[in-house]
């Protein structure tokens, strides 16, 4: 048996310093000395140290220790980069001096990972970050260091904290940047799954974090948009399987997956990714996102129209609204005006309100209205004020095409019904409103066209009109629009607004989910059971009450 001593090198200021010295010469022999220290610092809370094998640093106080620390995450990045320069977009393992510093990197990789993975403090996480973002073109050359280095990242990412979210982001980026396809692909997934996984329930505390990680992750998506478009097609794809199979079973689990929050925020996602990649208008990923539109706008279609209840309003208006987002984005005409009208045609909302105390409902927070809300005041001034907005915004977006005063013909119909038969005046001033505006817009296209010399089959002269007035800026629609959006903005940060109750998830409200038939039976049942004898009637009632008691006694147990 052969013993082996190792060496313990003794860490103190003085030695900390002269190693800074050596750093700013570019010693590489130094740089190892720093990266092993480093490495030793890292695992000194370790409680596996005896596998990691003895250590050959040892720190004379925990002054040495943070010199240290700041020593190898400020400078070693910088030593590395002038090491190994990246002075173009190539792989960093076909560098000259990879071969030397290889075993370096990935020391120093390791230690930050080792951080990132015990500590819990953001500006310790923020620190090291930065350290990770500056030597991430050589991790990604790394296949074990850069898949554990992913996964933590993406999890710090999701934890609700935002500088630190913001920090990910700018790490993911540069790996990114200097990755090959296969591994751009991992990152984008990753981050996708990430992303749904917190989209669970959308909430006033966990607003503005969802809204954070689905714009990083649109830009994410958008720095390599046809390695996006693989996966924007296989996940628009998921998404329509679920529809399929929630309406070809038509059973209660298949409509919670469409009718969920994370199916809803996926959709979204990829709304806003598809609308900036056309909008971004580079390369084939533009024509490759373009082709997305037609399937993703009738999968949209099909979630709004899969449970047309009154109910589920408030989801219908969360996905027209992306959908209106990505046609302006995209400028792709969609007819979604019967879509949003629709909401005025049903009996809840032009009948007179019911009386009830209850609060207005952010529609922010909600997918559906509690059952015991629906056709009250605050439910129809809510519906309406939503659905007038969307059609403002619908409208403005097409205010300046020359066509404009035949396309509003069926909404200016629509609308003028809506306000012979409502009984709410609050709702009738707001359509008034919107209507005296598009009667507006329509004068203003009709004067302008009026000198117009070309048919309506010349799609170019078209185009330069209505490129002419958007220059302009006159057309009244457009103004008000504006206005309209800068009055309901300043009304969501005045105003507090509450959350849907859980009230609405029970039983009874569940039944407007069913299909007809099934409604059908069920009320059938429950006849048949009304016409029981009382003794049996009895005998059930002790059998269920037994059961109902052996229940609650096995859950007590388990907790």
């Amino acid at each position: 048996v052969v013993f082996v001593a190792v060496m313990e090198h003794v860490v103190d200021v003085k030695l900390i310093n002269e190693w800074a010295k050596d750093l700013a010469k570019q010693q590489s022999k130094t740089l190892k000395k720093v990266v092993g220290a480093f490495l030793t610092a890292c695992r000194n809370d370790d409680e596996k140290k005896k596998k990691n094998g003895p250590r050959r640093f040892k720190f004379t106080s925990p002054a040495a220790y943070n010199s240290l620390m700041h020593l190898a995450l400020t400078k070693v990045p910088a030593t590395l980069n002038a090491l190994l320069p990246m002075k173009t977009k190539k792989s960093a393992s076909s560098l000259p001096g990879w071969k030397q510093h290889s075993t370096v990197v990935k020391t120093f990789t390791e230690g930050l990972y080792y951080i990132l993975q015990q500590s819990s403090d953001v500006d310790m996480l923020l620190f090291v970050l930065k350290s990770l973002a500056s030597v991430s073109q050589y991790v990604v050359v790394l296949p074990k260091l850069r898949r554990t280095c992913l996964k933590r990242v993406l999890s710090l990412w999701s934890q609700g904290i935002p500088e630190v979210s913001i920090a990910v982001v700018l790490v993911l980026r540069r790996l990114l940047h200097y990755s090959n396809q296969l591994f751009v692909q991992e990152i984008l997934k990753g981050a996708y799954i990430e992303y749904i996984r917190g989209c669970k329930a959308l909430t006033t505390t966990n607003y503005n974090h969802t809204l954070l990680l689905q714009t990083s992750l649109v830009e994410l998506f958008l720095h390599d948009v046809e390695s996006s478009y693989q996966l924007a097609f296989v996940y628009i794809r998921q998404l329509a399987v679920h529809l399929r199979d929630a309406m070809s079973l038509k059973k209660k689990d298949a409509f919670k997956n469409v009718y969920s929050w994370q199916y809803i925020s996926s959709a979204a996602l990829w709304a806003k990714v598809i609308g900036g990649a056309v909008a971004k208008g580079e390369g084939k990923g533009k024509d490759s996102m373009e082709g997305l539109i037609y399937p993703f706008v009738q999968v949209c279609c099909g979630v709004i129209n899969l449970i047309p209840s009154p109910k589920y309003f408030a989801l219908r208006f969360h996905v027209i609204q992306f959908m209106l987002d990505m046609c302006a984005n995209t400028k792709t005409y969609v007819p979604l005006a019967p879509l949003i009208m629709h909401t005025l045609a049903v009996s809840e909302v032009t009948r007179r309100p019911i009386k009830s105390t209850a609060k207005p409902i952010d529609l922010k927070y909600t997918l559906k209205f509690p059952k015991q809300y629906i056709g009250t005041a605050s439910f129809q001034n809510s519906v309406v004020t939503t659905a007038m907005h969307q059609l403002t915004q619908f409208a403005a977006q097409h205010a300046c095409s020359i066509s404009f005063p035949e396309l509003v013909i069926p909404v200016h119909l629509a609308l003028n019904k809506f306000s012979k038969s409502c009984k709410n005046g609050e709702s009738r001033k707001v359509v008034k409103s919107l209507l005296e505006q598009i009667d507006a817009n329509a004068t203003y296209i009709n004067s302008k066209r009026v000198s117009v010399e070309h048919g309506p089959a010349d799609s170019e002269k078209n185009l330069s009109f209505e490129a002419a007035l958007v220059n302009e800026g006159k057309a009244p629609l457009l103004s008000y629009f504006k206005l309209l959006k800068a009055r309901k903005e300043e009304e969501a940060m005045a105003t507090s607004t509450i959350k849907p109750t859980d009230e609405s998830d029970d039983d009874d409200d569940d039944d407007d989910d069913e299909m007809p038939a099934k409604k059908a039976k069920k009320q059938q049942r429950k006849r048949k059971n009304a016409t029981k004898p009382a003794d049996e009637e009895e005998g059930k009632e002790g059998k269920e009450g037994k059961e109902e008691a052996f229940g609650v006694c096995v859950c007590f147990v388990s907790r």
